[in-house]
């Protein structure tokens, strides 16, 4: 009987040792985030880059859109050119039938107009005669 007291108070004793006092445990270490910052652009460079392209005028050159009241002859006293020059640019056959919202190319906007004498017909034969 003596053995068998033995024999429990030291299984008893063994499974008490796995159960002791809970130590403190080490505190968790703060979480560190390292952020990369995305590349960026030259702002110096962007703005001179913005301020050289080339963008798209409200209009083309030359080009001037017939409004409510306009008349060829104010158009052509406005632009400095005559109306027969504007009739004859836009195939206009009654300089007083024109309307509103109608395109017109004015001749004297257009800094590399050539003169309409110089335009060849493109059914004439070029070929030097002998």
């Amino acid at each position: 009987m003596r053995i068998r007291r033995i024999l429990l108070i030291g299984t008893i004793g063994a499974s008490l040792v796995g159960c002791g006092v809970p130590t403190a445990s080490r505190p968790t270490p703060p979480l560190t985030v390292n952020i990369t910052p995305a590349p960026t652009e030259d702002i110096s460079g962007t703005k001179t880059a913005f301020a050289l392209r080339t963008a798209p005028t409200e209009q083309p050159e030359g080009l001037y859109i017939i409004r409510e009241g306009d008349t060829l002859e104010s158009i052509a006293l406005a632009f400095n050119t005559t109306v027969d020059e504007i009739t004859m640019t836009n195939k206009i056959s009654n300089a007083n039938v024109i309307y509103i919202g109608q395109p017109l190319i004015i001749p004297s906007l257009i800094s590399s107009t050539l003169p309409m004498t110089d335009v060849q017909d493109p059914t004439k034969d070029v070929t030097p005669t002998p």
